[in-house]
């Protein structure tokens, strides 16, 4: 009885935290959410501020292919590291703990169909 009611209140807790775990999430999710906005909205001015200076010494149409090639290169760079970056020492490190586990596993089962197998023909023999 008393493993039941432990049982029922790990239950609960475990549901409370769940539904805590979910508000923060959403929380956060909503501040990064405002975070980004504000990003982009400072990346808007910025980029008005270096049209207005570049439209200073070239012509508009400079200006603003100047500016489209600058971002054009800086993404071209943003995405190359961004795709070079391998596997790091913790993903390879659990990668191989998962294949552990694994095999592990896969020899746990060997060993259940051995016995069995072996406990089967044991019965047929008697």
């Amino acid at each position: 009885m008393r493993v039941f009611r432990l049982a029922s209140i790990s239950l609960q807790a475990e549901g409370l935290r769940l539904r805590y775990a979910a508000r923060r999430h959403v929380l956060q999710a909503v501040l990064l959410l405002v975070a980004v906005v504000t990003l982009l909205a400072g990346l808007v001015a910025g980029h008005v501020a270096v049209y207005a200076l570049l439209a200073e010494r070239l012509p508009p149409a400079g200006a603003a292919g100047t500016l489209a090639g600058l971002d054009l290169l800086l993404a071209m760079l943003i995405a190359w590291v961004a795709l070079s970056r391998g596997p790091g020492r913790e993903e390879r490190e659990a990668a191989a703990l998962a294949g552990l586990a694994r095999g592990q596993i896969r020899q746990s089962l060997e060993w259940t169909a051995l016995v069995a197998s072996l406990l089967q023909s044991f019965n047929r023999r008697r």
